[in-house]
């Protein structure tokens, strides 16, 4: 090894010996900072929204007030179709949200083939809900509405309705 990188270098070739860099992480892997159990409250006759966020897998279902689940779905690397969990992070002013710069960046987990399908545009940020400041989980599926989910169960609907027209400039904030 020593001999040939003698003879490459006096040629005047030089080789860089690196070791491998990942530069993007697995697109099947979820960003540690979405993981976790998040709870929005839909309201009292509806209960709550449930989406678990594991390392390689995303769940999501209602509770209601009595515990009863339903719209339970299960998203993995190993499903096909809609159910198929594939991981992209889309940076701030990617214009990949219909043709429109965005106000940060955000993930998109999977590309469902209708809304019911599908996991909404999410990402990290700060909302206060009853006087107290929470680390949340937005999310952005159909125009104009923002889910708010946090990691306890908070009796108060903290979503909301932004209908204004630059609305994508709210996804990623």
């Amino acid at each position: 090894m020593k001999s040939s990188l003698k003879i490459l270098t006096t040629l005047g070739i030089s080789i860089i010996l690196l070791p491998n860099l990942v530069v993007q992480a697995n697109s099947t892997t979820t960003p540690k900072s979405l993981r976790g159990t998040w709870y929005e409250y839909l309201g009292h006759s509806s209960g709550y929204s449930v989406t678990k966020i594991k390392r390689h897998a995303v769940v999501t279902y209602n509770i209601s007030n009595n515990g009863k689940r339903s719209y339970y779905r299960n998203y993995t690397a190993k499903k096909k179709g809609s159910l198929k969990l594939h991981v992209e992070k889309i940076n701030k002013n990617s214009k990949k949200v219909w043709g429109t710069k965005t106000g940060g960046s955000y993930y998109q987990l999977n590309q469902g083939m209708n809304e019911a399908e599908s996991i909404p545009f999410m990402w990290i940020g700060h909302r206060k809900i009853n006087g107290h400041n929470y680390r949340v989980l937005k999310s952005y599926l159909n125009m104009f509405y923002f889910h708010i989910a946090s990691h306890k169960k908070i009796a108060k609907v903290a979503s909301y309705t932004y209908s204004r027209s630059n609305y994508p400039s709210k996804i990623g904030k």
